[in-house]
C-alpha cells in the first residue's frame, strides 16, 4: 500500500475463502499479513481483522508474477502465475 495516515508505507496480504450459509455468499478472513507493527496492531484492535507481521513480496521473474509470504525466517508460501496472461476466448 502506498502512505497510510500514521502508518507510512506497508505491504499487505491476505487469504479469503468463500462461504455460503443459507444461500447467501460471503467471504472468510482467514489470515490477513502485514509488513508494518502499527498497522497490523491497530487493524486487529480497532477494526478486528484477523491480522499478524509477516512480510509478503511481489515480483516479476522472468514472465512469472511470483508472490511470496515469510513469517519470520520461514516462507509459508509462494505461488505463480503467468505475468500479463490473456483469458482464453469462449467460442
Amino acid at each position: 500500500m502506498g502512505e497510510v495516515d500514521g502508518f507510512g508505507p506497508y505491504t499487505e496480504s491476505g487469504q479469503a475463502i468463500a462461504v455460503e450459509l443459507d444461500g447467501e455468499h460471503g467471504e472468510y478472513l482467514r489470515a490477513m499479513y502485514l509488513d508494518n507493527f502499527a498497522a497490523t496492531a491497530a487493524g486487529r484492535e480497532l477494526s478486528a481483522f484477523p491480522k499478524v507481521v509477516g512480510t509478503p513480496g511481489l515480483a516479476v521473474d522472468t514472465g512469472a508474477l511470483v508472490g511470496t509470504l515469510d513469517r519470520g525466517a520461514e516462507r509459508v508460501a509462494t505461488a505463480t502465475m503467468p505475468y500479463k496472461w490473456k483469458g482464453l476466448r469462449s467460442w
